[in-house]
């Protein structure tokens, strides 16, 4: 069975955020590092209302 599918916010240490769509924090990370350079701060799950 495999994940479901999570947008991830990652919020890095120059202020930028980008949403990500992976199946978990890691993968989100992974993706983040591929397309910023900046050190990573956090990372969320956004939740929608």
């Amino acid at each position: 069975m495999s994940a479901a599918v999570v947008t991830f916010r990652v919020h890095f240490k120059d202020g930028l955020s980008i949403d990500f769509d992976a199946a978990d924090a890691k993968a989100a990370r992974a993706e983040a590092e591929k397309q910023h350079p900046a050190l990573i701060r956090k990372i969320k799950v956004v939740r929608e209302k």
